[in-house]
């Protein structure tokens, strides 16, 4: 929601951090999950310029897998 809508990324791809990898793994459409990731599967110790995310903090993030599209493997959030 506060990205201003739905987001969608093929899992394992390496485009999203490695806690949203794992943090999303076996998620069922409707499910929403609290990540609770640290520095080391997020933005590390120099954070993100992109995101405007310090270095060596944790995130929390609260996601909702909306739909699951098998054949190209996106899993669509917010």
């Amino acid at each position: 929601a506060e990205r201003g809508g739905p987001v969608s990324f093929v899992l394992e791809d390496g485009k999203a951090i490695s806690g949203v990898d794992v943090g999303l793994g076996g998620m069922c459409q409707g499910e929403v999950r609290e990540l609770d990731i640290p520095s080391k599967l997020g933005y590390g110790r120099f954070g993100s310029n992109v995101f405007d995310v310090p270095g060596d903090v944790r995130l929390w993030w609260r996601v909702e897998l909306l739909e699951l599209t098998e054949g190209e493997k996106q899993f669509p959030f917010r």
